[in-house]
């Protein structure tokens, strides 16, 4: 049987909030974003936007630091002498 691969997708509740997950091999889902808050909430709620990694909660600066890598994307290596 085929290793299933990490599945992330988009939630979005009736109350406004965007939540985005992932769904590991042992099937949990946990919030985690490289581009932005994994947990955005409405202007209505008057809530801070959350940042999550593989769904461990961070601030936003530590945040940043970690995910900066996976962001960015790797040189390519095309110009030969």
């Amino acid at each position: 049987m085929p290793k299933k691969d990490t599945v992330y997708r988009t939630i979005k509740t009736i109350e406004g909030i965007t939540i985005h997950v992932y769904e590991d091999d042992n099937r949990m889902v946990k919030p985690h974003s490289v581009t932005g808050p994994a947990i955005l909430y409405s202007k209505a709620q008057a809530k801070q936007d959350e940042y999550y990694l593989y769904g461990i909660k961070y601030e936003y600066a530590k945040w940043l630091e970690l995910s900066r890598p996976l962001r960015t994307p790797e040189p390519k290596d095309d110009l030969q002498d």
